[in-house]
């Protein structure tokens, strides 16, 4: 009994010292990384205004900027487990906006937008390293089935970030 009381002890330390590893230093500067990489983004958008490329008041630019902020302002707080749910709780209407941004959007906008979605499931990803370890078994099943579409998560994962509030609403972490 105490070799096996060793062994889970012996385990216990090294979940210990890789939950610490991962928290205190991998997590810290992946994050930080993702949030200098939309602020180039940001600054990106706005340079393809300065230049005229892009119009400050056009319905596209704005969703573009916004979507990036946001991203910007809730990263702390974007898991997979809240995207989850975002994805299999049932919705009746089709997103409006995301329609006319499809519409009216120049291939540069379109090119920024999909980027910033990409770091805000990796965002998710980094806050949630079990559930995505949970979560990829179950994507790798059903892709193999044929019941799941990039686009799809893409387009869920914006609808999941617009709908969250700003930063100041979310309880800050110790």
């Amino acid at each position: 009994m105490s070799q096996l009381l060793y062994y889970l002890t012996f385990v216990f330390l090294i979940c210990l010292f890789a939950s610490a590893l991962y928290w205190e230093m991998f997590c810290v500067v992946a994050h930080k990384a993702l949030r200098f990489r939309l602020f180039a983004r940001r600054d990106e958008l706005r340079r393809l205004a300065t230049d005229e490329e892009e119009s400050w008041s056009a319905f596209a630019y704005q969703h573009v900027e916004d979507l990036i902020c946001k991203t910007i302002s809730v990263s702390s707080v974007l898991t997979f487990s809240r995207f989850i749910w975002h994805v299999i709780r049932p919705r009746s209407e089709p997103n409006q906006e995301f329609i006319r941004f499809k519409k009216e959007a120049s291939p540069a906008l379109i090119d920024l937008h999909e980027k910033t979605i990409k770091d805000a499931i990796v965002v998710m990803m980094l806050n949630s390293p079990i559930v995505v370890l949970i979560s990829a078994a179950a994507g790798l099943i059903l892709w193999i089935l044929g019941k799941i579409n990039r686009m799809l998560i893409y387009t869920q994962a914006e609808h999941f970030v617009e709908g969250l509030p700003k930063q100041q609403s979310f309880p800050q972490p110790a």
